[in-house]
């Protein structure tokens, strides 16, 4: 049974409520990110319309892609609920309050956190997804009490689909790189948290691993056209 579609919203109804003394987000060029509000609560709107000829090609692939993401999740993991699709360019999503873990302090975190970010990323596993680029922290997201938060889906990548035997393998391969990425935080922020195993998988990388690091690096840099 196909999934029932998004709430749609008109860019003219999103240009009004833009009105609103909108809120930038500190993000990549490669989106439009403000927080408006809507129905009477806060949402974030992503929007590539705006954007240089090469997001704006891209962008409706992206869009197409995170909102299957999101949509498949909800209820299922720690992302952001999609609230209406606005066009091929842009669509809303819920306001989730925090702090992008990129900002973060290693005087303000604890094991806790990290159990969190643990608790996450198992959640999003189990629910048939990896996501592929955690180690660019700010994807995450700490909420009040530790809760934590999985942002920017366009890497994500679903355990089924076309392809199965192929897919599977490439799946539990991006597993390990969604645990590495905890690993890395780990080191950044506390490095006397860091098990045996993490810190030899963060000092000999595999090559699954390396190819993922050339993959995000071409990614970041395409990301800031």
């Amino acid at each position: 049974m196909s999934e029932p579609a998004a709430p749609k919203l008109t860019r003219q109804a999103l240009e009004e409520l833009q009105t609103a003394a909108p809120l930038p987000l500190d993000r990549p060029k490669s989106a439009e990110l403000i927080v408006i509000e809507h129905e009477g609560r806060p949402v974030v709107v992503k929007d590539f319309a705006r954007r240089s000829l090469f997001w704006r090609l891209v962008g409706p692939w992206v869009v197409s892609r995170e909102i299957r993401a999101l949509r498949s999740l909800e209820g299922r993991a720690p992302v952001p609920r999609v609230v209406a699709v606005i066009d091929k360019y842009a669509y809303l999503m819920e306001y989730v309050e925090g702090e992008p873990c990129n900002y973060l302090a290693a005087e303000t975190v604890s094991p806790r956190f990290f159990e969190g970010v643990a608790e996450a990323i198992s959640e999003l596993h189990a629910a048939g997804w990896v996501h592929g680029d955690l180690k660019s922290f700010g994807n995450l997201i700490r909420g009040p009490e530790d809760r934590i938060w999985i942002t920017d889906l366009a890497t994500a990548f679903s355990r089924e689909g076309s392809f199965g035997p192929l897919r599977r393998w490439l799946f539990e391969r991006m597993v390990r790189i969604d645990w590495l990425a905890l690993a890395k935080l780990k080191s950044s922020l506390a490095p006397e948290l860091l098990t045996e195993r993490e810190a030899h998988a963060l000092a000999h990388p595999s090559a699954p691993v390396r190819i993922a690091r050339a993959w995000r690096r071409l990614y970041r840099l395409v990301r800031r056209r």
